[in-house]
C-alpha cells in the first residue's frame, strides 16, 4: 500500500504477483500537505488581529512571509516539539513597526490540522475497500510525500493498519525511484516487472437533465478505450453538444482542483485525456 500526503493524497493498493499491479487508487485534493500550512497563517493572523487589530492577511507582503514561515514550521515540527516562530518588521502603524514572535508546539500544530488528520481515514478505508483488501492483507505500508514525516500522520497509518510504516525510502525521493523503475520497462532494460495502472476517477458524458452516464468507471486498469452509441435528442437535429463529465472531485473551494484536458487526433481518429 502506498501512502501519499503531499500536494494530493494518493492512495494506491497494489499487489505484487507476476507484475505490480495498481489495484485501486483514490485523490483526496486538499490534503494536509497543502492546507496544514495554511492552518498555521491563520492561527498567526489571528492572534496578532487579536492583540493588535490589524488584519495580516489583507496585507499581501505580510502574508507572503506569513506562509513561508508556516512551510518552514510545519517540516520543522516533524522532528522537533516545538518551534519558534520570529517575523520582525511585519506591518507597521504610525506608533510603530510591528512583530510576531511566538512559539509553536506540535501538540497545536496537530490541534489546528486535527479535522484535515480525521479526512484522513476515509481515502485509506476506501482504496482498500475498492481493491477487495483488508488491513491484515498488507504486507507493508509505504510513505510517499514528505508530509508523510508528519508524525501525527505516521500514528493514524500506524493505528489503522496496524503495522509500522516503511520509512527506509525518503518520502520525497520514492515517486522519482518508480518513475525511474518504469522507465527502465519502458526502455527494455527491466523485464521482470510490468505496471498496470488505473484512472483514479471516472470518466463519462452529460445527457439530459445533467445527468452523468459514466464510460470509464474510477479504478479501470489503462490502457482502455471504451464505445458507447448515443441517439439524437429531437428530430432534425444536424449537431451535437458532447459535455465531457469526470466525478470524484473532492468539494473544495473554487479553483483548487486543477483539471487538464488534452485532444489528440492520430490516423484513427480523435481522443482526449
Amino acid at each position: 500500500m502506498k501512502y501519499s500526503s503531499g500536494s494530493d493524497v494518493v492512495l494506491s493498493a497494489a499487489v505484487w504477483k507476476l507484475y505490480l499491479e495498481c489495484c485501486k487508487r483514490f485523490y483526496l485534493s486538499c490534503c494536509i500537505g497543502i492546507c496544514s500550512p495554511t492552518r498555521i497563517v491563520d492561527w498567526l493572523a489571528q492572534n496578532f488581529k487579536r492583540d493588535e487589530g490589524i488584519d495580516l492577511l489583507k496585507d499581501k507582503q505580510a502574508l507572503q512571509r506569513l506562509t513561508e514561515t508556516a512551510e518552514k514550521a510545519k517540516m520543522e515540527l516533524s522532528s522537533l516539539t516545538q518551534t519558534s516562530i520570529r517575523l520582525p518588521f511585519i506591518t507597521a502603524t504610525v506608533e510603530g513597526p510591528k512583530h510576531i514572535d511566538t512559539t509553536l508546539t506540535r501538540v497545536k500544530f496537530e490541534e489546528l490540522c486535527s479535522d484535515l488528520l480525521d479526512r484522513l481515514r476515509g481515502p485509506i478505508e476506501t482504496a482498500l475497500k475498492d481493491a477487495n483488501l483488508s488491513f491484515k492483507d498488507l504486507d507493508e505500508v509505504i510513505l510517499v510525500g514528505g508530509s508523510t514525516r508528519i508524525p501525527a500522520v505516521q500514528e493514524l497509518v500506524r493505528k489503522m493498519t496496524r503495522k509500522e510504516p516503511n520509512v527506509t525510502v525518503n518520502p520525497d525521493e520514492v515517486v522519482a525511484l518508480g518513475a525511474a523503475v518504469q522507465a527502465g520497462v519502458l526502455a527494455g532494460e527491466v523485464s521482470d516487472i510490468v505496471l498496470l495502472d488505473v484512472t483514479p476517477l471516472s470518466l463519462g458524458l452529460e445527457i439530459l437533465c445533467g445527468v452523468m452516464t459514466k464510460i470509464i468507471p474510477k479504478n479501470t486498469t489503462l490502457p482502455t478505450s471504451k464505445l458507447e452509441v448515443f441517439p439524437t435528442a429531437a428530430d432534425g437535429q444536424t449537431s451535437v453538444e458532447i459535455d465531457v463529465c469526470q466525478d470524484g472531485i473532492s468539494h473544495v473551494p473554487l479553483g483548487v482542483p486543477q483539471i487538464l484536458v488534452k485532444f489528440g487526433i492520430d490516423a484513427e481518429g480523435i481522443g482526449m485525456k
